[in-house]
């Protein structure tokens, strides 16, 4: 009877073993499919966003998507966007190099 309660148990906690295991290898899978806002950025976009956006400055675009890449949510990014380059930088948010960097910062969100 003992034996049966102890086989019970173990049983038990091997499955609870490789369900924890899946749901990390899970966790794993996903962060590593995920690319970097820089990996997602083509040579040509790089170019086009920092004449256009960031008024010819590399080290500012650079430095705006490291700053993006520590934060969680869209809404976040975007008001950062907003207050320290859309204003200052007098974004037309219609343009399309502009709705095409802010729709590359919302993928990086979305998943």
């Amino acid at each position: 009877m003992e034996e049966e309660s102890l086989n019970g148990t173990l049983h038990a906690q091997l499955a609870n073993h490789h369900q924890q295991e899946a749901i990390t290898l899970a966790d794993r899978l996903k962060s590593s499919n995920q690319k970097s806002l820089k990996d997602s950025i083509s040579l040509n976009q790089r170019f086009m966003f920092t004449n256009e956006l960031f008024g010819g400055s590399k080290k500012i675009f650079n430095e705006t998507l490291d700053h993006i890449e520590g934060y969680e949510t869209n809404d976040e990014a975007a008001t950062y966007l907003i207050n320290n380059f859309a204003r200052p930088y007098a974004w037309d948010m219609n343009a399309n190099e502009t709705k095409e960097f802010l729709n590359l910062v919302a993928s990086k969100f979305q998943g």
